[in-house]
């Protein structure tokens, strides 16, 4: 509703999603190499890290979940350093990944509880560094999150938990990365292989928030990082299914931000000729949408600055995501 009386009030702006030209604020984003605004990007996150309040009483080296709101997003704030592990490579380090790294494990030291992509990330963090020490931490992190459970147990305590069934795919996708960055290579195949035999239950049906768009997308990714060849018969619907649902922009769900950074993820990862079109054409619309400053809004109906959506780190970094890969 917000969205639909902001559009009556600027005419022009909102015209441009239409099909006519793109505000400069925008066009000029296509005129930029990628790596500038991927580094632009990084800068951000790197300027948005810090101590916030948490649940589990403070979380430090982290990020907030809406940019100015003062609380630490800990279950996303992994998803943000596997971003900065990822743009180290093009833009440098200041030193946020090292900070957010030392932070968790001390968070795991306490026994505290780590998420799947915190796991991830130490283990990037441990590969790039050659600390066994972190790499030894982080497989001890991902077994006591899932405490032994097989792969049919991990992807049903998802629906279990989850207030949203449409985001098990997402879940399971990042317990499948997880698994893999700490060598659980049987482990990873038997959560993908429970994941895509209740696939009906999690990516089918009305997509108003975007949730089953992101879940396509993030569990074709990480099957593609698992065994893209062999899992090729069985991710045909779910490569169709986001293929179809694009809209004429390039965007997902109504230029829904996340959602379309995770379907660019997953259909860039398969080499179907439409799949990687469709890739081609969502990578464009996150590359026009990028605010002055270098992060994303949560949805852009490509209007002047400050009338987009909120802004939020981890959404930031898996668009930053989708443009390296």
């Amino acid at each position: 509703m917000f969205r639909n009386a902001l559009c009556l009030g600027l005419v022009t702006s909102c015209a441009a999603v239409a099909g006519s030209p793109a505000p400069i604020q925008y066009a000029s984003n296509l005129g930029r190499p990628v790596r500038e605004q991927v580094c632009r990007a990084m800068r951000a996150l790197e300027r948005a890290q810090g101590t916030f309040p948490s649940a589990a009483g403070r979380s430090e080296a982290s990020w907030e979940w809406t940019s100015g709101d003062g609380r630490a997003a800990d279950n996303a704030s992994g998803v943000v350093a596997l971003a900065l592990a990822r743009s180290e490579e093009l833009c440098g380090s200041r030193g946020a990944l090292r900070r957010y790294a030392e932070a968790r494990s001390a968070v795991h030291r306490s026994y505290g509880f780590l998420y799947d992509a915190d796991v991830e990330a130490l283990a990037i963090a441990a590969a790039r560094s050659k600390d066994a020490a972190l790499a030894s931490l982080a497989r001890e992190a991902f077994d006591r999150r899932h405490e032994g459970a097989n792969g049919r147990e991990i992807v049903e305590r998802s629906f279990l938990f989850r207030s949203e069934p449409s985001l098990v795919g997402y879940d399971a996708a990042m317990a499948v990365r997880a698994a893999l960055a700490v060598g659980r290579l049987e482990k990873a195949r038997e959560i993908a292989d429970a994941a895509l035999a209740v696939a009906p239950r999690w990516s089918e049906g009305e997509d108003p928030f975007g949730y089953r768009t992101t879940s396509r997308g993030a569990l074709l990714e990480a099957l593609a990082m698992l065994d893209a060849k062999s899992y090729r018969p069985r991710v045909t619907d779910l490569l169709h299914h986001l293929a179809l649902t694009q809209g004429k922009d390039g965007s997902w769900a109504g230029r829904n931000t996340q959602a379309t950074a995770y379907a660019v993820r997953g259909l860039s990862r398969w080499s179907e000729e439409f799949a990687l079109s469709s890739a081609a054409r969502g990578r464009r619309w996150l590359r026009l949408t990028q605010l002055k400053a270098g992060p994303w809004a949560t949805y852009n109906d490509l209007v002047p600055e400050p009338f987009v959506g909120p802004v939020v780190p981890a959404v930031t970094a898996e668009v930053l995501l989708a443009l390296v890969d």
